[in-house]
């Protein structure tokens, strides 16, 4: 009896052994199914955008967090009136003890962490969670950069005239030029902020197409740039312009920048020759409006041309419509 009863135990003691390895199989599974979720997620969601990141372990105070965070990103969101490639993503991922992919470092406070990540760089929130006020003063600040347009040839030139500044190196500009019905670019707003918070460089954009005069101001002084193209990016410092930077995403962006300004931001490392060209010296007030005049004369030139071209093809179709009808007319006819 007494080894019946042994048996029983053991057997018993086995069984739940099994349950209890099964159930952390089971866990560990999930816990590797969120894991992955959580970082294809915000990967995809920051690679060319921006996201506020929770972080956190399920508590009362998590669970606050859990829902007046994401109501304080959509009410700032309304705000500023974003609306598809400028809306700022939220993610809770549950501080799992794993390091995201985006992340630095294994973050395992058993406080709640705030993050924003812009183009896959996390930037951490030091204040109060639990206050609004902080948290929205933070997010204005993350979310701001320094932006020109200019509105005329003069704000144009002084991208390109230094006035004895060469050697002063913190003087940078990210230059975006498109026309945004034809090359609209959702990733331009998120490369601006990019480039102001990682490597403090000034973004100017430019709508083309643009005025005859400030096209020839700063395309004759930049040969290596195509006037024609629908969209132009590149860099201005040092005197130099940058090779095109159309072909990289958002999250490349700062990879890219730091390679072209040799990996210093601030002192006045040389610049790598096969990616920079020499600024040409400035045209005079008539050398400007005499290609003006040129480029408008090509312009009309080409417009001319279209027309000519659509003329012609209406007339050949118009002709080849009258043989037809008059063709099956006079068969009509012979019968």
């Amino acid at each position: 009896m007494f080894n019946i009863i042994q048996s029983i135990i053991i057997l018993s003691v086995v069984y739940i052994s099994i349950l209890s390895a099964r159930d952390i199989e089971q866990e560990t599974t999930a816990i590797e199914k969120s894991y992955n979720r959580a970082n294809i997620f915000v990967k995809l969601r920051s690679a060319n955008g921006r996201m506020i990141l929770l972080m956190c372990r399920k508590s009362i105070g998590c669970q606050k967090l859990r829902k007046t965070i994401p109501q304080w990103i959509k009410e700032y969101n309304n705000e500023k009136n974003y609306s598809n490639s400028e809306l700022i993503h939220y993610y809770y991922y549950p501080n799992l003890g794993k390091k995201l992919d985006i992340l630095n470092e294994t973050i395992n406070s058993q406080e709640p962490v705030l993050s924003y990540v812009l183009a896959s760089k996390p930037y951490i929130f030091t204040g109060d969670v639990y206050s609004q006020q902080s948290v929205l003063s933070w997010i204005v600040e993350m979310d701001k950069y320094h932006l020109i347009e200019p509105s005329n040839i003069e704000d144009a030139k002084q991208l390109l005239d230094t006035d004895g500044l060469e050697s002063n190196c913190t003087r940078k500009f990210i230059v975006f030029m498109n026309n945004r019905k034809k090359c609209p670019s959702d990733d331009w707003p998120i490369i601006a902020r990019l480039a102001s918070r990682e490597h403090n460089i000034t973004a100017v954009y430019m709508q083309s197409p643009l005025p005859a005069d400030i096209l020839v101001a700063l395309f004759k002084r930049m040969p290596e740039l195509d006037s024609s193209s629908c969209q132009n990016m590149f860099l201005i410092t040092q005197e130099s312009y940058s090779v095109q930077l159309t072909d990289h995403s958002a999250e490349e962006m700062s990879l890219v920048i730091d390679q072209l300004l040799s990996g210093n931001n601030q002192s006045c490392s040389a610049l790598l020759d096969s990616f920079w060209y020499p600024i040409l010296p400035p045209l005079s007030e008539l050398q400007i409006q005499y290609f003006s005049e040129e480029h408008l004369l090509m312009e009309l030139e080409h417009k001319i041309s279209y027309v000519l071209i659509g003329v012609a093809g209406g007339c050949a179709v118009c002709t080849l419509a009258f043989s037809i009808f008059w063709g099956l007319n006079g068969g009509a006819f012979a019968k």
